[in-house]
C-alpha cells in the first residue's frame, strides 16, 4: 500500500470510529489509489448508509464502495432462508437475532434434525459469520 493510501486508511478508520465506535473493528477498510472499500457488518441500517457518506467526505477519498451489511438485515435474510425451507415450514416459529454478523436462533423445533438443519441454513446466509444455537426439541 502507497504511503498516501497507509494515511488515508487511518483517516477513514478514524473518521468512522468516531461515527460508529461500535463496530468499526468490524468493518474491513481497504484502500487503493484513494479508493476506499467497505465491508462488514454494522449495527443499524443507519450506520450502514452513513458510513460511506462519512467517507466521502475525507480529504483524498476519490470514490467509496461500500459493501456493508447491517444486523437487520442478516435477521430478515436468515429469517426469511428459514421460513422458506419446506423441512421447516412444521417447526414453531425460530426467533432469530443478529449482533455484528453472530447470530442467536432461539424457539422450539419438533426435532434434533430440524434444529441442525436451521443452524446450516443460517450459516449459509451472507454476512453471518457465526451461529449461536439455543433452539429446543420438542413438541
Amino acid at each position: 500500500m502507497a504511503e498516501a493510501d497507509v494515511d488515508l486508511w487511518e483517516d477513514v478508520h478514524e473518521a468512522l470510529r468516531l461515527a460508529e465506535p461500535t463496530s468499526v473493528n468490524d468493518i474491513q477498510i481497504s484502500v487503493e489509489d484513494g479508493v476506499v472499500i467497505l465491508e462488514g457488518v454494522v449495527r443499524t441500517e443507519v450506520a450502514r448508509h452513513l458510513a460511506p457518506v462519512v467517507v466521502g467526505t475525507i480529504p483524498g477519498v476519490k470514490r467509496v464502495i461500500s459493501r456493508l451489511t447491517s444486523d437487520s438485515e442478516i435477521q430478515i435474510r436468515v429469517a426469511s432462508a428459514i421460513m422458506a425451507d419446506r423441512r421447516l415450514r412444521r417447526s414453531g416459529p425460530v426467533q432469530v437475532e443478529s449482533f455484528l454478523g453472530k447470530v442467536r436462533l432461539r424457539g422450539r423445533v419438533p426435532s434434533a434434525e430440524h434444529k441442525i438443519l436451521a443452524e446450516q441454513i443460517a450459516r449459509q446466509v451472507p454476512g453471518v459469520k457465526d451461529v449461536v444455537n439455543e433452539l429446543t426439541v420438542g413438541p
